[in-house]
Protein backbone atom coordinates (compact mmCIF):
# COMPACT_ATOMS: atom_id res chain seq x y z
CA UNK A 1 0.00 0.00 0.00
CA UNK A 2 1.29 3.70 -0.83
CA UNK A 3 2.71 5.84 1.66
CA UNK A 4 0.11 9.12 2.17
CA UNK A 5 1.55 12.35 1.66
CA UNK A 6 2.29 14.84 3.65
CA UNK A 7 -1.12 16.90 4.82
CA UNK A 8 -0.90 21.08 4.23
CA UNK A 9 1.75 23.23 3.41
CA UNK A 10 3.23 24.25 0.04
CA UNK A 11 5.72 23.57 -2.76
CA UNK A 12 8.71 25.90 -2.65
CA UNK A 13 10.26 24.16 -5.48
CA UNK A 14 13.64 23.18 -5.69
CA UNK A 15 15.08 25.76 -3.44
CA UNK A 16 16.88 27.18 -5.94
CA UNK A 17 16.37 29.77 -8.79
CA UNK A 18 17.78 28.78 -12.51
CA UNK A 19 17.59 31.99 -13.87
CA UNK A 20 20.87 33.63 -13.58
CA UNK A 21 21.84 37.66 -14.83
CA UNK A 22 25.20 36.59 -14.70
CA UNK A 23 26.15 39.66 -12.40
CA UNK A 24 28.78 36.81 -10.09
CA UNK A 25 30.17 33.57 -10.79
CA UNK A 26 27.82 30.54 -10.19
CA UNK A 27 29.87 28.30 -11.22
CA UNK A 28 30.21 25.40 -8.66
CA UNK A 29 26.49 25.70 -7.37
CA UNK A 30 24.90 26.82 -10.46
CA UNK A 31 26.52 25.48 -13.52
CA UNK A 32 30.07 24.00 -14.31
CA UNK A 33 32.05 23.37 -17.44
CA UNK A 34 32.12 19.79 -18.90
CA UNK A 35 35.07 18.29 -19.30
CA UNK A 36 37.41 21.48 -17.96
CA UNK A 37 40.76 21.88 -18.64
CA UNK A 38 42.92 23.69 -16.10
CA UNK A 39 42.74 27.01 -17.02
CA UNK A 40 38.78 26.61 -17.88
CA UNK A 41 37.49 29.24 -15.29
CA UNK A 42 39.68 31.91 -17.02
CA UNK A 43 37.26 31.78 -19.64
CA UNK A 44 34.18 33.38 -17.84
CA UNK A 45 34.30 36.67 -16.55
CA UNK A 46 31.47 38.27 -14.52
CA UNK A 47 30.16 41.57 -14.00
CA UNK A 48 27.58 44.06 -14.73
CA UNK A 49 27.05 43.41 -18.54
CA UNK A 50 26.36 39.74 -17.82
CA UNK A 51 28.85 36.99 -18.28
CA UNK A 52 32.01 37.49 -21.18
CA UNK A 53 32.50 33.79 -22.31
CA UNK A 54 35.29 33.28 -24.17
CA UNK A 55 35.55 30.88 -26.77
CA UNK A 56 36.91 27.52 -27.43
CA UNK A 57 37.49 24.76 -29.75
CA UNK A 58 36.14 24.28 -33.30
CA UNK A 59 32.80 21.98 -32.23
CA UNK A 60 31.12 20.59 -29.28
CA UNK A 61 33.75 17.44 -28.65
CA UNK A 62 36.53 20.48 -27.61
CA UNK A 63 34.35 23.21 -26.62
CA UNK A 64 33.82 22.59 -22.70
CA UNK A 65 29.93 24.03 -22.32
CA UNK A 66 29.02 25.38 -19.06
CA UNK A 67 26.10 23.05 -17.94
CA UNK A 68 23.32 23.33 -15.45
CA UNK A 69 20.69 20.33 -14.35
CA UNK A 70 17.17 21.61 -15.28
CA UNK A 71 15.06 20.28 -12.26
CA UNK A 72 11.70 20.45 -14.17
CA UNK A 73 10.42 17.58 -16.75
CA UNK A 74 9.40 20.79 -18.65
CA UNK A 75 11.17 23.74 -18.97
CA UNK A 76 11.68 26.75 -21.07
CA UNK A 77 15.01 28.24 -20.93
CA UNK A 78 15.85 31.59 -22.86
CA UNK A 79 18.84 33.40 -23.45
CA UNK A 80 20.60 36.85 -24.48
CA UNK A 81 23.91 36.58 -26.64
CA UNK A 82 26.10 39.87 -28.30
CA UNK A 83 28.84 37.93 -30.11
CA UNK A 84 32.07 39.53 -30.29
CA UNK A 85 34.44 38.66 -32.89
CA UNK A 86 34.74 35.07 -34.76
CA UNK A 87 32.68 33.14 -32.39
CA UNK A 88 29.50 30.82 -32.28
CA UNK A 89 27.58 30.93 -29.59
CA UNK A 90 24.28 29.19 -28.64
CA UNK A 91 21.72 26.71 -26.10
CA UNK A 92 21.35 22.46 -26.26
CA UNK A 93 20.34 20.03 -24.44
CA UNK A 94 23.41 18.55 -23.49
CA UNK A 95 24.25 14.58 -22.52
CA UNK A 96 28.12 14.86 -23.80
CA UNK A 97 30.02 15.96 -27.00
CA UNK A 98 28.33 12.87 -29.58
CA UNK A 99 24.89 13.79 -28.06
CA UNK A 100 23.05 17.22 -27.90
CA UNK A 101 20.00 19.49 -29.76
CA UNK A 102 20.65 22.98 -29.68
CA UNK A 103 20.18 26.27 -31.29
CA UNK A 104 23.32 28.97 -31.82
CA UNK A 105 24.21 31.89 -34.05
CA UNK A 106 27.69 32.73 -35.75
CA UNK A 107 27.37 36.43 -36.41
CA UNK A 108 25.62 34.55 -39.97
CA UNK A 109 23.25 32.52 -39.23
CA UNK A 110 21.20 30.76 -37.59
CA UNK A 111 22.63 27.07 -36.72
CA UNK A 112 20.80 23.89 -35.24
CA UNK A 113 21.92 20.83 -34.10
CA UNK A 114 20.26 17.71 -33.40
CA UNK A 115 21.72 13.55 -32.61
CA UNK A 116 24.96 15.26 -31.84
CA UNK A 117 25.60 17.14 -35.22
CA UNK A 118 24.18 19.36 -37.17
CA UNK A 119 20.77 19.73 -38.64
CA UNK A 120 19.51 19.33 -42.25
CA UNK A 121 17.66 22.03 -43.42
CA UNK A 122 19.75 24.97 -41.73
CA UNK A 123 18.22 28.43 -42.17
CA UNK A 124 18.52 31.22 -44.36
CA UNK A 125 21.64 34.32 -43.56
CA UNK A 126 20.59 36.43 -40.66
CA UNK A 127 23.67 38.54 -39.95
CA UNK A 128 23.33 39.67 -36.54
CA UNK A 129 25.62 40.02 -33.74
CA UNK A 130 22.97 40.46 -30.86
CA UNK A 131 20.49 37.43 -30.55
CA UNK A 132 18.19 36.17 -28.37
CA UNK A 133 17.80 31.88 -28.30
CA UNK A 134 15.11 29.78 -26.80
CA UNK A 135 15.18 25.98 -26.12
CA UNK A 136 11.87 24.29 -25.12
CA UNK A 137 11.64 20.70 -23.45
CA UNK A 138 7.90 19.81 -22.97
CA UNK A 139 8.08 16.48 -21.34
CA UNK A 140 10.81 15.26 -23.87
CA UNK A 141 9.67 16.67 -26.72
CA UNK A 142 11.90 19.87 -27.53
CA UNK A 143 11.14 23.19 -29.74
CA UNK A 144 14.19 25.43 -30.55
CA UNK A 145 13.23 29.13 -31.19
CA UNK A 146 15.60 32.71 -32.12
CA UNK A 147 14.82 36.57 -31.87
CA UNK A 148 16.65 39.29 -33.08
CA UNK A 149 14.86 41.48 -30.81
CA UNK A 150 13.40 39.59 -28.22
CA UNK A 151 9.69 39.71 -29.13
CA UNK A 152 9.49 38.41 -32.56
CA UNK A 153 10.32 34.58 -32.35
CA UNK A 154 11.44 32.04 -34.74
CA UNK A 155 10.61 28.66 -34.09
CA UNK A 156 13.07 25.94 -35.59
CA UNK A 157 11.01 23.68 -38.14
CA UNK A 158 11.25 20.32 -36.49
CA UNK A 159 10.54 19.65 -32.90
CA UNK A 160 12.51 16.51 -31.51
CA UNK A 161 12.03 13.91 -29.75
CA UNK A 162 14.73 13.68 -26.69
CA UNK A 163 13.51 11.17 -24.67
CA UNK A 164 16.36 8.93 -25.76
CA UNK A 165 19.34 11.35 -24.86
CA UNK A 166 21.04 9.77 -21.97
CA UNK A 167 24.12 8.31 -21.12
CA UNK A 168 23.59 5.04 -22.25
CA UNK A 169 23.61 5.86 -25.77
CA UNK A 170 25.68 8.78 -25.83
CA UNK A 171 28.65 8.07 -27.96
CA UNK A 172 31.35 8.18 -25.45
CA UNK A 173 29.56 8.55 -22.78
CA UNK A 174 27.97 11.38 -21.12
CA UNK A 175 25.61 12.63 -18.10
CA UNK A 176 22.03 13.58 -17.64
CA UNK A 177 20.76 15.72 -20.34
CA UNK A 178 21.33 18.75 -19.17
CA UNK A 179 20.47 22.69 -20.19
CA UNK A 180 23.86 23.87 -22.07
CA UNK A 181 25.91 27.10 -23.04
CA UNK A 182 28.21 26.80 -25.49
CA UNK A 183 30.66 29.61 -27.38
CA UNK A 184 32.84 28.10 -30.22
CA UNK A 185 35.76 29.85 -31.93
CA UNK A 186 38.59 32.23 -30.79
CA UNK A 187 35.95 35.23 -30.30
CA UNK A 188 33.73 35.72 -26.81
CA UNK A 189 30.35 35.88 -26.14
CA UNK A 190 28.23 38.23 -23.54
CA UNK A 191 25.61 36.20 -22.29
CA UNK A 192 22.65 37.99 -20.16
CA UNK A 193 19.10 37.12 -18.70
CA UNK A 194 19.54 33.53 -18.70
CA UNK A 195 15.95 32.43 -17.32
Amino acid sequence: QPIRGPQGGQNIGSGQALSDNFASSRIGTLWRFHRPAANEMARAVYGEGGLTLQGKGTSFADCSPLTCVPVDRAYEVTLEAELVDEVEVGLMLYIGPGLYAGIGHDGTRVKSYNKGGPARGQTQPTPSRHVWLKVVNDHQVASMYTSLDNNNWTRYPLRLDVSGYHKNVAPGGGESLRIGLYAIGTGKARLRNFT
